[in-house]
């Protein structure tokens, strides 16, 4: 991917929350995402950092978008992703916060008896 300016970043399923790798995959690799997938993606990634693909009615208008793109514009999205991934928001979906929800679901859900000590 670190050889394109754009991928697709499409999800698996569009239901709201499901945020998988496919967004960060992009921005790691140093391009900008058009993003397919959770319909509130918003509340968890910023606008400015993905091109949502929701936005255009069919991939001709699209493309005719990316091709058009000032060069300001795609600096933009380029500025915002490192923002984002430098900053606060993205440990939401960090190691540390994941097992925390994990176990929070463990616990929360799990009602086996705690193991006798050896």
């Amino acid at each position: 991917m670190r050889q394109y300016k754009f991928a697709m970043a499409y999800e698996n399923a569009k239901f709201p929350g499901y945020v998988t790798e496919k967004i960060f995959d992009a921005f790691f690799a140093g391009c900008v995402p058009i993003y397919l997938g959770a319909p509130n993606v918003t509340d968890y990634i910023p606008a400015e950092t993905f091109i949502d693909r929701r936005n255009f009615r069919d991939y001709g208008e699209l493309y005719k978008f990316l091709t058009n793109m000032p060069e300001k514009d795609y600096r933009g999205y380029v500025r915002a992703i490192e923002e984002f991934v430098r900053g606060d928001r993205i440990k939401f979906f960090g190691a540390e916060n994941l097992t925390g929800i994990v176990l929070k679901e463990i616990v929360g859900t799990n009602s086996v008896s705690k193991p006798a000590s050896l």
